[in-house]
């Protein structure tokens, strides 16, 4: 039987608004999760196996996060969540979630989720016609010696 699968893009309809939680009930997979050290509060980093981003449980999670249930490299249905603005940031606030399996090792290669839906950190396009000199060596060739 094979694993479940992330929801790839789950991350983008949410943010984006195009969905809500009484119809659209993604899978994700936990890739983070910790207590916040200053609260009772747990933040969760989830992935949709193309984007990732930070979310929040909220606090009738915390006994399921307490024991355990919830672990790096779980797959989890996101059941309820709300969309909220934190101190000028979306943020996914977790309101319950099914555990569907898991560990397993990360899917897909998500990077960060900004509100324009591209990778915040996208890779430097390159010019295949455009050449660089290489780096010089870090330990030049010692001096050749010359005899007479």
């Amino acid at each position: 039987m094979g694993h479940q699968m992330p929801d790839t893009g789950a991350i983008h309809r949410i943010m984006a608004t195009e969905v809500k939680c009484e119809t659209f009930n993604p899978v994700v997979q936990v890739v983070d999760c910790r207590r916040l050290p200053t609260s009772q509060r747990w933040r969760l980093v989830v992935s949709d196996s193309q984007h990732y981003m930070q979310c929040m449980a909220a606090s009738q999670l915390n006994p399921m996060m307490e024991q355990g249930e919830v672990q790096i490299g779980m797959l989890a249905r996101l059941e309820q969540y709300v969309l909220n603005n934190v101190q000028g940031k979306h943020i996914i606030i977790i309101l319950a979630v099914a555990m569907l399996g898991g560990p397993v090792d990360r899917i897909g290669a998500p990077a960060p989720y900004n509100a324009n839906g591209n990778a915040a950190l996208a890779p430097p396009t390159t010019n295949p016609t455009t050449t660089t000199n290489p780096p010089p060596p870090t330990n030049p060739p010692p001096p050749r010696q010359q005899y007479q």
